[in-house]
């Protein structure tokens, strides 16, 4: 692993800790939590298939 590689996961990491103290400030409640993140999944996913289906 590069050092690079090792920013990468600190980046995540710290990403991941802000959103889920983020949640649990407004106390949303895991599965309302879990259903959004998949939600909001399933929104990235349908977009990157439109562009890519776009590109070609």
């Amino acid at each position: 692993m590069t050092s690079y590689d090792w920013l990468s996961i600190v980046s995540l990491v710290g990403a991941l800790v802000l959103v889920t103290s983020g949640l649990r400030a407004r106390r949303i409640e895991m599965r309302k939590g879990l259903l959004m993140a998949a939600a909001w999944a399933a929104i990235f996913f349908v977009v990157s298939a439109i562009v890519a289906g776009a590109q070609g």
